[in-house]
C-alpha cells in the first residue's frame, strides 16, 4: 500500500500517463474516422460518376454497358464497406437509399430504359448529402480534437513545469538535510576524536605509575590508530569513506618514527582507494600493530637503510593487504595461530572482523599477507 506522501509523488506522473494515453487514443479514433469518411466520400462520388457516364447520349453501348457494369461493383463494396454496414443498421433513411439503389442495380445493368432512374438519383443524391454532413460531423469532430489536444498539450506542460519546481524544492531540501547531516557526522566525528584525545591524555597522565612502559605505548598507539580515523572524516569532504593511501601512510609514519631512532624508508603502494570506517579502524589497528613490532623487533639497526612496505591491491572482488618490513626475520619458532602474544591475537581477531584471511611469510623478509572482501 502507498502511503499518502508517495501517493502525492506520484499522482501527477499518474496523471501525465493518464492524459497522454486519452490524447494518443482520441487522435487515433479521429484518425480512423476521417480515413473512413474521406474513402466513403470518394466510392459515393464514383457512384454518381459512373451512373451519370451510363445515361451519357455521348457514349456508345458498350462503353454505357461497361459503367453499368462498374456501378453495379461500386455499389456493391459501397453498401459492403463497414461504414455504411454499421449506419444503415441505425438510420432508416440511409438504409432505404441503399436498398433502393441495391434493387435496380440489375435492372439498370439488363434494362437501363426499364429502371427507376428518379429513385437512383434520389437515393445518390441522399448518399451525397449524408457524406456531407458527416464531413462536416468530421470537420467539428477535428476542430474539437485540436481544442482537446491543445489543451492537453498546456495540462502537460502546466505539469511539467510543476514537477519541476516541486522536484528542485525537494532537490534543494534533500541537498540542505544532506548539509545538515554531513555537518553533524563531522561534529560527531571531531568530538570521539577530541574523546580519545582526551584519553590519551589521561594514559599519559598515569603512566608514571604503569612499570611496562611497552603496553602504555601499545595503547597509546592503538588509539591513535582510531582517532586517525575520526580525524580523518571529520577534515576530508567525505563523511562516509577514507582515503586509505593516506591515511596509511600518516598512521605508520607516526608510529615508526616515534618509536624508532634509525633511517626507516616508509614505502606505502596503492591504487586510489576509499574504504568505509568501519573497514578502516580495523585495518588501522592492524598497521599499527604490524608497525609497532616492526619498530620494536623487526628492524636491523646494522643496515644501512631499513623499509617498512604497505600495499593494497584488488582482485576478483578481494583486497590483498601486504605488510613487509626489512630487518630481523619472524622467528620460525613462533607459530601466529597459537601465539600468546596479545597484539597478534588482535591482529586475528580483526581479520576476523573483516571476513578474510592471514598468512605470514618469513622469507626472505618478514610479509604479512591478508585478504579480505570488498564489503
Amino acid at each position: 500500500m502507498f502511503r499518502l506522501e508517495e501517493l502525492k509523488k506520484v499522482f501527477p506522473l499518474i496523471i501525465m500517463l493518464v492524459v497522454i494515453v486519452i490524447l494518443v487514443g482520441f487522435l487515433h479514433f479521429t484518425h480512423n474516422l476521417t480515413e473512413a469518411v474521406l474513402s466513403n466520400q470518394w466510392r459515393v462520388y464514383q457512384l454518381n460518376t459512373t451512373y451519370y457516364r451510363s445515361r451519357s447520349l455521348s457514349e456508345s453501348n458498350s462503353e454505357r454497358d461497361n459503367h453499368n457494369s462498374d456501378f453495379s461493383i461500386l455499389l456493391n463494396k459501397t453498401s459492403q464497406s463497414p461504414f455504411f454496414n454499421k449506419l444503415r443498421s441505425v438510420d432508416t433513411q440511409l438504409n432505404s437509399a441503399l436498398n433502393t439503389l441495391e434493387n435496380e442495380v440489375d435492372t439498370l445493368s439488363k434494362s437501363p430504359e426499364q429502371a427507376d432512374h428518379d429513385s437512383i438519383q434520389a437515393s445518390l443524391t441522399t448518399l451525397q448529402k449524408y457524406i456531407e454532413t458527416h464531413i462536416e460531423r468530421q470537420l467539428f469532430t477535428i476542430r474539437m480534437s485540436n481544442n482537446a489536444t491543445g489543451f492537453a498539450l498546456l495540462l502537460l506542460m502546466g505539469l511539467i513545469v510543476y514537477l519541476y519546481y516541486r522536484n528542485n524544492v525537494y532537490l534543494k531540501q534533500l541537498e540542505k538535510a544532506l548539509e545538515e547531516k554531513d555537518f553533524l557526522m563531522k561534529e560527531i566525528h571531531h568530538r570521539v576524536k577530541n574523546n580519545l584525545a582526551m584519553i590519551s591524555s589521561f594514559i599519559n597522565l598515569q603512566s608514571d605509575k604503569i612499570k611496562d612502559v611497552c603496553v602504555v605505548q601499545d595503547l597509546k598507539n592503538q588509539i591513535r590508530a582510531v582517532s586517525t580515523v575520526h580525524e580523518k572524516l571529520y577534515r576530508d569532504v567525505s563523511v562516509s569513506a577514507i582515503h586509505f593511501p593516506r591515511y596509511a601512510r600518516e598512521l605508520v609514519e607516526e608510529i615508526i618514527y616515534s618509536l624508532s631512532h634509525t633511517a626507516i624508508s616508509i614505502e606505502i603502494s596503492m591504487d586510489e582507494v576509499y574504504i568505509n570506517p568501519d573497514r578502516a579502524v580495523p585495518l588501522g589497528l592492524i598497521l599499527s600493530e604490524l608497525a609497532t613490532n616492526a619498530a620494536k623487533h623487526g628492524f636491523d639497526l646494522n643496515l644501512e637503510k631499513n623499509y617498512f612496505r604497505v600495499s593494497l591491491s584488488e582482485k576478483s572482488s578481494r583486497y590483498t593487504l601486504v605488510v613487509e618490513n626489512s630487518g630481523h626475520p619472524f622467528p620460525e619458532d613462533l607459530n601466529i595461530k597459537t601465539v600468546s602474544s596479545l597484539g597478534l591475537i588482535l591482529i586475528q581477531h580483526l581479520v576476523q572482523q573483516l571476513r578474510g584471511s592471514l598468512t605470514l611469510d618469513r622469507n626472505p623478509t618478514t610479509r604479512f599477507i591478508i585478504t579480505f572482501p570488498y564489503t
